[in-house]
């Protein structure tokens, strides 16, 4: 009976264990990260301008050209060659506010920020798109 009871327990604990690490790898292997690491258009006005913050545009230099928001850096999520090591010399201590059109390519930066270890940075919650959606108007002040 109690070799029946350790069998049991020590299953449980497998079991918990590979839910507990699968859970884990699923948010790593998300595009988008976590609800708490994304900010609205709200949020996104309210701090794009906060001391050494840096608006980062990840969509190609062509959707870049057409429209942006004013001061930010692009860097091309597609240029397999360079945008990793682009991305890491990066000062990890600054604020990165990520966005591309939808979000699908800044969650991917998004992950690539966490495992360099870079302090703080939030996804534009539904990307440019939010923007152009939101209740502010995008004026060539704010948009480009």
């Amino acid at each position: 009976m109690l070799s029946v009871n350790k069998s049991i327990l020590l299953i449980s604990f497998i079991l918990f264990f590979t839910i507990s690490c699968y859970k884990s790898n699923l948010k790593k292997e998300s595009n988008i990260a976590g609800l708490n690491d994304t900010i609205s258009a709200k949020e996104f006005y309210e701090m794009i301008d906060q001391p050494n913050t840096i608006i980062l545009d990840v969509r190609t230099p062509e959707e870049f050209n057409k429209a942006h928001v004013q001061n930010a850096l692009n860097m091309n999520f597609h240029d397999s060659l360079n945008f990793k090591s682009n991305i890491e010399k990066l000062d990890k201590n600054k604020t990165y506010l990520i966005y591309c059109r939808t979000d699908r390519r800044s969650g991917k930066t998004f992950n690539l920020m966490e495992q360099n270890n870079f302090k703080r940075f939030y996804i534009l919650k539904g990307g440019s798109l939010a923007l152009k959606e939101s209740n502010k108007t995008l004026s060539m002040d704010t948009i480009r």
